[in-house]
């Protein structure tokens, strides 16, 4: 009813001003009535109509103004809009300040202190000390000290506790806590009791800690206001869990839940105190399950507000289900699942919302989670049903159903940015989402469905490290302002949501929500599509199905290629073998793996580590649990996708006992995933082709190899170069980013004697001008078939080398270089050089790239059997596997059509010459 009155006053405020304007005191009681929820979106345009009107009708008492300003201001604050109500408090200030206000003292009191909550909330630390100061320096001008010096004592402490400096939290408090006493200000007593027990738990002083809260829980009990009461008890019973005091703790949730009792508020502090409850009994050294669902029961028959409602309904499912009792645990899950997507009505636990159905849902975070949970319940029964083939294959599709929706759901959070905001969280999240969905097509016998899980969360990952689409958003990309406008607008919308108790704000914030997700995620595609490299990259229909894979990457390797991919779970890892006619899927142990794997590597790394020993012990264990599971011996060409780390597979041996190294019989490239392949097709050429082999070495490096005769690299490249036609060579100062950015895209063969690795996040090459960042190459059209670095990258504590050069092999395949040859390791730089000479022998030959480069390793392994593995392991291929085409053909088909066109016209010519002389003859002869 206060509602409708309050909206037809404001209809006809207008009218009633302008026709004869309001007294003072109706304009003051407009100011300080709550004439609308903080969440109505009129509440803000109807006070902006109050300050207007008050110039309109002269008004000329300053202290109406400022009080407008503040009211504004405050509840710009309210809203989580600091720069906005920072902006009104300070005009508040300034016309409080103006001489002769009589009212300035007491009011720009709660200004100053209003605006300290606003600069903390902007992240200015400093600016709201200062107006706390300001703020306790008028404060005590007065005859008593204003209620607002003790929340002023307790910001300034809990800004200094937010900062870690809380030996001086622990001095404002304490200051505070003797202002309370003498203002009688128990709430906010309480509330810097519970700031000096969490600083002195910082400073591992746990008896203080125990006697402020202790001191805090006392006090809370003697407050008259039930949801105060409740909501303190609240905030202490954290405290005591996280003082690891768990059945105080508990006593203090069932406390809080008792003294608000069955009062009529329209709050979900009991449901979000009983979710609690759940928790902590779940925390405890041994989980009391029991009592942790009953308390989520609670919590869902209690919420009111949707969200709270499928928190809890989740917590009760997740309870459920590690009881072992599937059936409920599905039930409550649908429950959560329902909660959230209001359109969705299902009519058993096995129907799953529509992908458009949950596109405008604002928390898809949480609804990720949930049917993550439910379809985690499908493979647990799958895992008990061996027996029962046709039950098996029921539950399967019903798991793998889930698991596809919270596949797409992963898609459009990942679009949304929400990923980004949690990484670690996410990314075990999604791993795990990704392995038990592995793992049931691995029970179910659904290898055909394998691909698509583990190549999309290859994608899932690359667009979490490409950072899209802040990359284009930030300085110098495309329209940043409005992009970061809308994150600032969806940080506090946010916020807002997850600090509403009362069901009108929740619904009203919710709302505004998930429109700016909606219209962020519009905005995020359509910088992406003015971007050619980021479409290309991240456009999930990219993503091969089955038969795309064997036309598109397998057929070109002939009968004897593969593709073969890894995936690396928290628990199982999978590997999946597909060829032109068959499909493999093996499952083993991730610990076991990552064991041999790091020992493996770092082996191989390590300077003067012989073919015998440990190493063989390693490296055929680890051929036993990647490689030997899956019937590779007639396959002689692979295409291998690691689970993480590239691990060079050919140095892989049979034996433990004597060298037998896959290489001898295998060759092998690499690819970030099979969706790279498709990037890096090989594009055709202008006519009548483009340039064939560009050199650039931007240091003059020379080694002194064993006999002593210095090998300069800048003759080696032009050694090179001269195997090609009309070659291009730069070294020294003469290889500058600018000739790399102007050239390099229009050559065949780039070979790059040059440093690179990462600086930050970013992979950077080095010229002898400046470092380019590979971003610089973003929306550059690469026609270039073959790019080849041999040195290793720099070492870098953030990124090992052989990360630095995948990570950089991924990113230039990406921009269109169909090959990359990059070295994992540092070694032997002479007889690096000496390999590299021999492979490009190869690959004039005409071999495929991966041939050429198996055959440099094993004739380099023939003639020197006691090289370590290491050695001649590092050198590897990532991207597309065919041979180059060097344009032999049309050079000598060009050459012979010119000289068969010479002779051709010479002829002619001579033929008409004779032909001109015949009747000048035959004339002279009559």
């Amino acid at each position: 009813m206060t509602i409708k009155v309050a909206t037809l006053f404001l209809v006809f405020l207008p009218a009633l001003l302008s026709a004869q304007c309001l007294p003072k005191k109706v304009f003051w009681d407009m100011l300080d009535r709550n004439m609308f929820p903080v969440s109505d979106a009129r509440l803000l345009p109807y006070l902006q109509g109050v300050k207007s009107q008050l110039t309109d009708c002269g008004f000329r008492n300053d202290s109406l103004h400022a009080r407008a300003n503040r009211v504004i201001g405050e509840t710009y604050l309210k809203l989580h809009s600091p720069d906005s109500a920072r902006a009104y408090l300070l005009e508040a200030i300034r016309i409080n300040r103006l001489p002769g206000n009589k009212s300035a003292v007491p009011h720009n009191i709660r200004n100053y202190l209003s605006l300290a909550s606003a600069e903390k909330m902007r992240g200015k630390p400093d600016a709201a000390r200062i107006a706390l100061n300001n703020c306790l320096v008028l404060a005590q001008k007065t005859e008593k000290m204003p209620p607002e010096a003790v929340n002023a004592y307790y910001l300034l402490g809990e800004i200094e506790y937010e900062a870690r400096r809380f030996s001086e939290c622990l001095t404002e408090t304490g200051t505070g806590e003797i202002v309370a006493h003498n203002a009688g200000d128990v709430p906010v007593l309480v509330k810097l009791y519970l700031l000096q027990a969490r600083a002195y738990f910082a400073l591992n002083d746990p008896n203080n800690s125990t006697l402020a809260a202790d001191k805090a829980h006392r006090l809370c009990l003697t407050l008259p206001a039930p949801e105060t009461r409740s909501r303190l008890l609240n905030e202490i019973a954290e405290l005591l869990k996280q003082q690891n005091r768990i059945p105080e703790a508990k006593d203090s949730y069932l406390m809080s839940i008792a003294f608000i009792g069955n009062q009529p508020v329209n709050s979900d502090l009991p449901a979000n105190t009983y979710c609690k409850l759940g928790r902590l009994m779940l925390s405890q050294p041994e989980p009391d399950y029991t009592k942790a669902r009953f308390y989520f029961r609670k919590a869902l028959e209690t919420s009111v507000l949707y969200t709270r409602k499928a928190e809890a309904a989740q917590l009760l499912a997740d309870a459920c289900s590690a009881a072992g009792n599937r059936q409920q645990a599905l039930h409550f899950y649908q429950i959560a699942i329902e909660s959230l997507v209001t359109e969705f009505c299902p009519k058993n636990v096995t129907d799953n919302p529509g992908l458009i159905q949950t596109r405008t849902i604002a928390e898809k975070l949480q609804l990720y989670s949930a049917v993550v949970g439910k379809a985690n319940v499908w493979l647990d029964s799958i895992r008990t049903t061996a027996e029962k083939p046709g039950l098996r294959s029921d539950l399967t599709d019903k798991a793998l159903q889930t698991y596809l929706l919270a596949d797409s759901l992963a898609s459009l959070i990942a679009w949304h940015n929400e990923s980004r905001l949690i990484s670690l969280a996410w990314e075990q999240t999604t791993r795990e989402h990704y392995q038990n969905a592995l793992e049931t097509c691995y029970l179910g016998k659904r290898n055909d469905q394998a691909l698509h899980f583990i190549e999309k969360y290859r994608a899932l990952l690359l667009k979490d490290k490409l950072g899209l689409p802040e990359k284009l958003s930030g300085e110098g990309g495309i329209v940043p302002s409005h992009y970061r406008q809308l994150n600032q607008e969806i940080k506090q919308y946010r916020t807002l949501v997850q600090t509403a108790d009362q069901y009108e704000d929740h619904q009203a914030f919710s709302k505004k929500l998930r429109q700016l997700i909606d219209t962020r995620s519009r905005l995020a595609r359509e910088l992406v599509l003015e971007s050619p490299y980021y479409a290309a990259q991240l456009n999930d229909s990219d993503i091969p199905d089955l038969a795309v894979l064997r036309k598109e990457v397998i057929a070109p390797l002939g009968p004897t290629g593969a593709y073969l991919a890894y995936f690396e779970g928290p628990k199982n890892s999978f590997g999946l073998l597909v060829t032109g006619h068959t499909l493999s899927l093996r499952k083993f142990s991730t610990a076991h793996f990552q064991k041999l794997a790091s020992e493996y590597a770092d082996l191989l790394a390590r300077p003067g580590t012989m073919a015998s020993g440990r190493f063989l012990k390693v490296s055929g264990a680890l051929y036993r649990l990647m490689v030997a599971p899956f019937a590779i011996s007639p396959l002689n060409r692979l295409i291998v996708s690691p689970a993480g780390a590239l691990l060079p597979l050919e140095a892989l041996s049979r034996s433990e006992t004597s060298p037998d190294f896959l290489v001898r019989t295998h060759a092998f490239s690499y690819t970030y995933s099979a969706a790279q392949l498709y990037v890096a097709s090989r594009p055709k050429g202008p006519f009548p082709f483009h340039r064939n082999f560009l050199g650039m070495s931007p240091e003059l490096f020379s080694y002194n190899n064993g006999n002593k005769r210095v090998v300069n690299v800048s003759e080696t490249l032009k050694a090179l170069g001269s195997k090609f036609f009309l070659p291009t060579v730069y070294t020294g100062s003469g290889a500058t980013a600018d000739k790399f950015l102007k050239e390099a895209p229009g050559f065949k063969v780039v070979q790059l004697f040059a440093r690179y690795g990462f600086e930050g996040p970013e992979p950077t090459i080095a010229f002898s001008d400046s470092a380019l960042p590979l971003s610089a190459l973003r929306d550059t059209k690469f026609r270039t078939q073959l790019l080849v670095l041999p040195e290793a990258p720099e070492q870098n504590g953030e990124y090992p080398q052989p990360d630095a050069a995948f990570g950089i092999s991924r990113e230039l395949t990406a921009f269109g270089v169909a090959s990359v040859i990059t070295t994992l390791w540092k070694g032997n730089r002479d007889l690096s050089l000496a390999r590299l000479e021999a492979f490009y022998q190869h690959v004039l030959e005409g071999r495929p790239l991966d041939m050429a480069l198996r055959q440099t390793k094993a004739e380099w392994l023939q003639k020197h059997p006691q090289t370590p593995p290491g050695e001649w392991a590092g050198m590897v291929l990532t991207g597309n596997a065919a041979r180059v085409s060097t344009d032999k053909e049309v050079y000598l088909g060009l050459a012979a059509g010119i000289v068969l066109f010479l002779i051709t016209l010479y002829t002619t010519f001579v033929v008409q010459k004779k032909r001109r002389r015949r009747p000048s003859e035959d004339t002279q002869e009559s």
